[in-house]
């Protein structure tokens, strides 16, 4: 989904890209079961219309400027816009993350532990991939988690309580986004020795 705002105006809507050409044109369309259907329309959009597209990705805001270069009505209404030369960014996450690959071990409601890897890590939060075994439940957002691995110097698993903010899950496998329940300095400050120096922004 990406925000459409007219340049020199306050509203906002939200649509869907349907479809993209790199250099060439992003096609956009009404934001399909949202509260915010049908509304893309009411912009009363005009070719040569200026723009400014937002998104969300990964905990960072991304925008650029952009001209209409044609409007679709029928079978449905379609927005082509200028594939843009120049995307802004700027992240929303309050701490930056860094990238790691740590096994570790997630469980979160009596589901037993299931192994996985963190590919990234802050005082905040952390990503983790895995796979799941085929009859087990996935967690949904919301779902406390523990996540425990075993830190460099230490003979005891570290165990981090948390919440899942997005989950994504394509078969067996799967995509956990947590955010911890407190700053977690000590595990942060543990493995920061073995990270990739470069954080995510």
């Amino acid at each position: 989904m990406v925000n459409i705002q007219r340049v020199g105006e306050r509203a906002r809507v939200r649509a869907e890209v349907l479809g993209a050409v790199p250099d060439a044109y992003i096609a956009l369309r009404e934001a399909c079961g949202s509260p915010e259907s049908q509304v893309l329309r009411l912009l009363s959009l005009r070719v040569e219309d200026l723009l400014i597209l937002r998104f969300l990705r990964e905990g960072v805001v991304y925008g650029f400027r952009t001209a209409v270069s044609r409007l679709v009505t029928d079978p449905e209404y379609l927005v082509f816009v200028h594939y843009p030369r120049l995307v802004e960014h700027v992240s929303v996450r309050r701490e930056p993350r860094t990238t790691c690959r740590m096994p570790c071990l997630v469980a979160y409601d009596g589901s037993g532990q299931q192994p996985g890897l963190m590919l990234d890590v802050s005082t905040a939060g952390c990503r983790i991939v895995g796979r799941f075994e085929r009859e087990k439940a996935s967690p949904s957002a919301g779902c406390p988690v523990t996540v425990t691995l075993a830190l460099p110097g230490q003979t005891e698993p570290f165990q981090a309580l948390g919440v899942v903010r997005r989950l994504d899950r394509e078969g067996a496998d799967w995509a956990l986004g947590i955010a911890f329940d407190h700053e977690q300095r000590e595990l942060y400050d543990a493995l920061e020795p073995y990270l990739c120096l470069a954080p995510l922004r």
